[in-house]
């Protein structure tokens, strides 16, 4: 892991200051530590997205590592909600999304006068190409805002990011992958705060009785709950009581999905 620490380490360097995209990811959490370890801490200013998509979870990890490194932390407000491309949740939406986010990511970067923009995308999975993921949606609106990505620049897959976290002595944040909360709304089906606060609500009630993995996927007024696959047996003893307090959040009908968590590709 050392050779490949070094290759990420030796990308940074090329840059006298930096800003990271920070989602409080394992991903962008490994570009902040190896931002550091380049640049020193005064050359680093982390940037997280204010968002009513996040769980606001992802908040509290990226303050949390901040004040770790003992970085800066900018943290501005979206308008996604004032999107109505990201809103109407087309096809799109993922591309529409990501390119709002960093636009306001980017724009808090230039105001701090900051060199280049950073983000912690990476190779997802060994074998991909890379011409692939720079023409997926995250990929295309990282490339038209001219956002340098590390990871994916030094090859770096997914399971790697475990190992280098390790290496570094920050397993504290190695979490599980989380994508916004508009991937649980039905792709055709507007997006709505309503719909989201939901989601936020019954995900965060579902972690607090100790799921992980948790996904509360929504159709109009339903929803359909996973957790880990190895979870499941015990969600279906809480079934009732699980469903009651979903019902009681305004949902009309509540399933659990019994094949349990199925990571959907956001690239």
């Amino acid at each position: 892991m050392q050779e490949k620490y070094e290759e990420i380490l030796n990308v940074i360097r090329q840059f006298d200051k930096v800003g990271v995209c920070l989602s409080g990811g394992a991903d962008s959490s490994l570009v902040a530590i190896a931002a550091v370890d380049a640049l020193g801490k005064n050359n680093v200013i982390a940037i997280t997205a204010d968002t009513e998509f996040f769980t606001g979870e992802e908040m509290e990890i990226s303050s949390e590592l901040c004040r770790r490194l003992g970085i800066r932390h900018l943290t501005p407000r979206t308008g996604l909600l004032s999107d109505q491309k990201v809103m109407a949740n087309t096809e799109d939406r993922c591309y529409y999304c990501k390119k709002n986010v960093l636009s306001v990511v980017k724009n808090a970067a230039e105001q701090a006068n900051l060199e280049v923009l950073l983000d912690g995308s990476l190779m997802k999975e060994e074998g991909m190409q890379y011409e692939k993921l720079c023409n997926s949606p995250g990929g295309k609106a990282l490339a038209e805002l001219g956002i340098v990505c590390p990871l994916r620049l030094c090859g770096v897959t997914r399971s790697q990011v475990r190992d280098l976290l390790k290496f570094r002595g920050m397993n504290d944040f190695i979490q599980p992958e989380n994508a916004c909360l508009a991937t649980r709304i039905a792709v055709g089906e507007p997006i709505t705060i309503k719909k989201l606060r939901w989601i936020r609500a019954a995900e965060n009630y579902l972690s607090s009785l100790g799921y992980e993995m948790v996904r509360v996927r929504v159709q109009e007024q339903n929803a359909r709950i996973e957790v880990a696959k190895e979870q499941v047996p015990m969600l279906l003893e809480q079934k009732e009581s699980v469903i009651e307090e979903l019902k009681a959040m305004g949902f009309h009908q509540v399933e659990i999905d019994e094949e349990g968590y199925r990571r959907v590709a956001i690239l």
